[in-house]
């Protein structure tokens, strides 16, 4: 009896441990972002990766503002990623004033929501009445080999 109940005891341990390694050898480990990049448009400078973004995950992008002049700057900038289009995703932004010969360097998250459809986007940077840029990030794993031209963005939306 006591043998009996030693092996349902030995199979029970066996098969949940078989199931524990099955879920693991199933499971799939996230892509990390790659193909760093660095934007610079003189006063400002933006940070990251172009590849391996997938929906459902958060992503960071490091973004550092200079003021070069000899006069304090109001301003704001906006990060978003555009398609030939439109803009397909807000991604940040901020009004910020800085003094003459001042700098800020702050982390901008971007949110891919889950079912972002798969491509080739524009993340584009705009800082109003100064400029604005933009480079292409892929997101997804069926990605196209044709990319843009991009929708042409200089101002933040409302």
């Amino acid at each position: 009896m006591n043998t009996l109940r030693t092996r349902k005891l030995w199979i029970a341990l066996m098969l949940t441990v078989l199931l524990a390694l099955l879920f693991v050898a199933c499971t799939k480990e996230p892509v990390k972002p790659y193909n760093p990049f660095k934007l610079d448009i003189g006063y400002a400078e933006l940070t990251g990766y172009t590849d391996g973004f997938m929906p459902g995950n958060t992503y960071e992008f490091d973004l550092t503002i200079r003021n070069d002049t000899e006069e304090a700057w109001q301003g704001k900038y906006c990060l978003f990623l555009v398609d030939e289009k439109e803009i397909v995703l807000e991604i940040g932004g901020d009004s910020f004033n800085l003094p003459q010969e001042g700098s800020f360097t702050r982390t901008v998250l971007m949110v891919v929501p889950d079912g972002f459809a798969d491509g080739a986007y524009g993340l584009t940077l705009v800082i109003p009445d100064r400029g604005a840029s933009v480079t292409t990030i892929r997101i997804g794993e069926n990605l196209p080999q044709a990319v843009g031209p991009f929708l042409d963005v200089t101002t933040c939306p409302e």
